[in-house]
């Protein structure tokens, strides 16, 4: 057995009940590290100690009573937020606190998350975190206590450091330790929220937000993307729902801005094809829905392929394996 699955086994909350092993998104990340991990590099080495140091930590907090559960920052919100502006660019578990309401979070910059999103957010028309947002518009933040639980080390820097690297660190080596920074901060928030019980989180799963994961929190697979993308290809309206869209849309003045995303969603744009199998020739297409129609996919596919840079392949005899850009 290796030594992250010897870890990982062990790692849980003896004096309360867990959720640690309930997590879909912490068990992505373990696999992920099980499965990639090579313990003889330095990297290898340097995740699995900082697994143990996790392992400890889990441990030391099983132990303690909510009441005992200590900050390593606290400040009341009635004078100021500009206190985060000496938090960028560091990650670490956070809590907002109401009287006997609480709010449990992670992030990967304090500030960002809390100052920049949090305080502008909670007021905006359309939102997330319906519970905690709703008990700050009913009370105002001046009402509320910000604390910051735990620190999250930058494991880019720290290993880095530790182990005198000179040189630039590797793709897989990057990766690796960005997934370590997002199980340790999942981990973390998951055992605070297993042991603190904040009636103003949505969820008691942790879920760490790098991915864009919707209005369900569910994260589709690339598959299940193409699949759905797929489905809409020539889809077929009905009269009665082209005329709701039309009722929908009626009397509205549009921005610029608003017309020209338009006009680019439904292909108004001009796209080049790197042609993988063709010494990356470049053929340009005037519109995209030239190009889909050309590789018989959909505009949400065109648009998905330009953003994420990828080489694609696709079941066009004339370009089997492509790139798209703009």
């Amino acid at each position: 057995m290796k030594a992250t699955d010897d870890i990982f086994n062990t790692l849980t909350l003896s004096s309360v009940v867990s959720n640690l092993d309930k997590n879909p998104h912490l068990a992505n990340l373990k696999k992920q590290l099980s499965n990639e991990v090579e313990e003889s590099t330095e990297v290898g080495q340097y995740i699995v100690e900082n697994l143990k140091r996790l392992q400890s930590v889990s441990e030391e907090l099983s132990n303690k009573k909510p009441s005992e559960i200590n900050s390593v920052f606290s400040h009341s919100l009635a004078s100021s937020w500009r206190f985060l502006l000496n938090y960028k660019n560091m990650a670490g578990i956070y809590q907002f606190i109401n009287g006997a309401h609480s709010y449990v979070g992670s992030t990967r910059d304090l500030h960002q998350r809390c100052y920049v999103q949090h305080r502008l957010d909670a007021f905006k028309k359309f939102k997330r975190h319906i519970l905690f947002y709703t008990n700050v518009i009913t009370h105002g933040w001046i009402n509320f206590t910000f604390r910051i639980l735990a620190f999250v080390p930058n494991h880019l820097e720290a290993f880095t450091k530790i182990y005198n690297i000179k040189r630039d660190l590797t793709e897989k080596e990057i990766n690796l330790l960005n997934i370590l920074l997002s199980f340790e901060l999942t981990l973390l928030e998951q055992v605070y929220l297993d042991l603190i019980k904040p009636d103003l989180n949505g969820s008691t799963f942790a879920n760490w937000s790098s991915t864009n994961k919707g209005a369900t929190g569910y994260v589709r697979s690339d598959e299940q993307n193409e699949q759905t993308s797929l489905s809409h290809l020539n889809r077929i309206y009905s009269e009665e729902t082209k005329e709701l869209h039309r009722i929908n849309n009626l009397g509205k003045n549009l921005s610029n801005s608003t017309k020209e995303k338009m006009y680019k969603s439904h292909g108004g744009v001009g796209v080049k094809l790197v042609d993988i199998n063709a010494n990356n020739t470049i053929v340009e297409f005037k519109t995209k829905s030239l190009l889909a129609k050309e590789l018989d996919i959909s505009f949400r596919t065109v648009s998905r392929w330009i953003e994420d840079g990828k080489i694609h392949s696709t079941k066009s005899l004339k370009y089997p394996k492509v790139k798209l850009i703009i």
